[in-house]
């Protein structure tokens, strides 16, 4: 997302804006997230962070499953779920390389 900072709590909602944004622009989505912290965060709050990213991720697989097959996640067959994993796998991304803040 660039260089933004926002609050924990505004993180679901900022990806599932931002990646609904791309997909409807280009039909694609960011291949994956680099989450950068500054120095002395937390284990509590790397776990928030990521606990938020999950959340917007599931947000977007659900706007994106309903937008292209009419149905949750769970219930496409395993063909459609394997294609949408190929087609968007940010959505699926579950390990994040902390980056440390070099600004």
């Amino acid at each position: 997302m660039g260089r933004d900072t926002l609050p924990v709590s505004d993180v679901p909602k900022e990806l599932k804006n931002r990646f609904w944004k791309s997909y409807l622009g280009t039909g694609k989505m960011y291949d994956y997230i680099i989450v950068e912290l500054e120095e002395g965060v937390t284990t509590d709050m790397k776990t928030a962070l990521l606990d938020a990213i999950k959340q917007g991720q599931q947000m977007s697989l659900k706007d994106i499953s309903l937008e292209k097959h009419k149905q949750y996640f769970e219930d496409l067959s395993e063909k459609h779920k394997e294609k949408l994993r190929k087609q968007f796998p940010v959505l699926f991304q579950t390990e994040f390389n902390y980056v440390p803040d070099t600004r």
